[in-house]
């Protein structure tokens, strides 16, 4: 930092903003919680043990069966897994309760057109 000119200057500004704005309110965060769910679904298939995240789910599944979300992240995890039939199942299930999610048709499309590929001779 102190090969960076000028620090003085900026170190002076951050204080002095700090203290006109410290009986502001508080900055309120914008969340989008379906943002924050997508992202976390592609975190979760992509790093998380796959065999961990299939008992997680299932026992998500059993006691919330209509849990699109879980079953969408259940349908990718398995795919991950090369378990493409039973995922297209999951997938298919929840594209008929979604279809129009892009994320979620995108996904589905993939693993679907995977399954196909792994028929033909």
């Amino acid at each position: 930092m102190m090969t960076h000119p000028a620090i003085e200057d900026r170190m002076a500004y951050v204080t002095s903003w700090i203290e006109d704005h410290k009986d502001g309110t508080p900055p309120t965060l914008k969340l989008n919680p379906v943002e924050f769910e997508r992202i976390l679904t592609r975190l979760m298939v992509e790093y998380n043990d796959t065999t961990t995240e299939l008992g997680r789910l299932e026992q998500i599944l059993q006691r919330e069966p209509g849990n699109i979300l879980a079953r969408y992240r259940y349908g990718l995890v398995l795919a991950r897994s090369n378990r493409i039939p039973e995922a297209v199942i999951q997938l298919k299930e929840v594209l008929a309760r979604n279809a129009f999610n892009p994320y979620m048709l995108r996904d589905s499309a993939r693993c679907i057109f995977s399954a196909a590929s792994l028929i033909r001779p």
